[in-house]
């Protein structure tokens, strides 16, 4: 997740797009950046590619 330029938060899906090859609780870890950077990012949200 990218806000004004930043990272927010990134959780790599290699595998098909649909899941990662890393340990699920790193991937957890992820998620849950994610999910906190979701009220940060208002309506100026882009993925990172």
């Amino acid at each position: 997740m990218i806000s004004e330029g930043k990272e927010l938060a990134l959780v790599e899906l290699p595998v098909a797009g649909l899941m990662s090859d890393e340990r699920a609780e790193v991937v957890a870890v992820k998620a849950g950046m994610l999910v906190e950077a979701t009220p940060i990012c208002s309506t100026r949200c882009w993925r990172l590619s």
